[in-house]
C-alpha cells in the first residue's frame, strides 16, 4: 500500500487506522484502503461552501467506484488505485460504496433530525462500511446481518459523539432533544447486543473490523444516562483510556 494512503488514515480517522493496526499484515492494507475511500467521500460534502462543488466532488467519487467496478482506476490517485486493488483481492460488490456516497449527499444540506432518518443514514454509511471491512478480512456471508448490527450501533454512537462538531457547522442534530438521543441510543444497544449473539459464527480474523466500534458502548451507555453530554461534547474519553481499551479489545478479540 502506499504510505500516502496509510498517512491519510492514520491522520484523518486515527479510531478505524488503530483498529486495523490490528488485522493481519497482509489484510491490513484492504481495509486502510476502504478506510481512505470513506474519509475521501465523508469530507467532500464539508469541503467546500458551494453545495454545488460538493455535490461534484461526490458524483466523482460515484463515476470512480463505477470505474473501479468495471476494472478499471483513476491512473495517479493513490486511493483509487488502492481501492481497485482491494475490490479485486476481496471480491467487494461496488453497490454498498455507492450507497455510502449516496448517503453522503445528504450531508451537503444536513441530515434530518429524525430517528428514521439518521437510523437510514448510518445503516448506509457505518453498517456497509463495517461489512465491507469484515468481508476485506474473509467474514462469511452467513455473518452479515450481525456485522451490520454492530456497526449500526456503532454509527449511531459516531454521530452523538460528533454532535458539538456538527452544531459548530449548523447541523446539529440532537441540541436540546433528550428524546431522541434515548431513542437511539437505546436501538443502537439493542442492536449491538444483538449482534453479539452471533460472535461465534464471525472468525477472529474478521474481528479487526468490528474493533472499529470499540468505543459505541461506553458512549451510548453516557448519552443514554444523561442526553445532555451529547451536547456538551462529553462522550470522548480521554487517549489513554482509548488506546488501552483498544489494545485489551485486540488481545482479546472482545469487540
Amino acid at each position: 500500500m502506499p504510505g500516502a494512503v496509510e498517512d491519510f488514515v492514520r491522520r484523518g480517522d486515527p479510531d478505524r487506522y488503530l483498529s486495523a493496526r490490528a488485522a493481519p499484515l497482509e489484510l491490513r492494507s484492504g481495509l486502510l484502503s476502504l478506510y481512505a475511500f470513506n474519509l475521501e467521500v465523508s469530507r467532500a460534502p464539508w469541503a467546500a461552501s458551494d453545495s454545488g462543488i460538493a455535490a461534484i466532488r461526490l458524483q466523482w467519487w460515484r463515476d470512480a467506484v463505477l470505474k473501479i467496478e468495471a476494472g478499471g482506476s483513476i491512473p495517479g490517485h493513490e486511493v483509487c488505485e488502492s481501492l481497485l486493488v482491494a475490490v479485486v483481492e476481496a471480491g467487494l460488490p461496488a453497490k454498498p460504496l455507492l450507497k455510502i456516497i449516496e448517503a453522503k449527499f445528504t450531508d451537503i444540506h444536513g441530515l434530518e433530525p429524525d430517528a428514521r432518518a439518521i437510523g437510514s443514514y448510518v445503516d448506509s454509511t457505518s453498517a456497509n462500511l463495517m461489512w465491507m471491512a469484515a468481508l476485506t478480512l474473509g467474514a462469511p456471508r452467513s455473518c452479515e446481518s450481525a456485522v451490520r448490527e454492530f456497526g449500526w450501533g456503532a454509527g449511531v454512537a459516531s454521530l452523538l459523539a460528533a454532535e458539538p462538531r456538527l452544531a459548530e457547522r449548523g447541523r446539529a442534530l440532537f441540541y436540546r432533544r433528550p428524546d431522541l438521543v434515548r431513542e437511539l441510543a437505546a436501538a443502537a444497544q439493542a442492536k449491538i447486543a444483538s449482534a453479539r449473539l452471533s460472535r461465534r459464527r464471525i472468525p477472529r480474523l474478521a474481528a479487526a473490523a468490528l474493533l472499529a466500534g470499540w468505543r459505541a458502548e461506553r458512549a451510548l451507555a453516557m448519552a443514554a444516562a444523561d442526553p445532555g453530554k451529547v451536547d456538551r461534547g462529553e462522550l470522548v474519553e480521554s487517549e489513554f483510556r482509548r488506546r488501552a481499551t483498544l489494545a485489551w479489545r485486540a488481545w482479546t478479540g472482545n469487540w
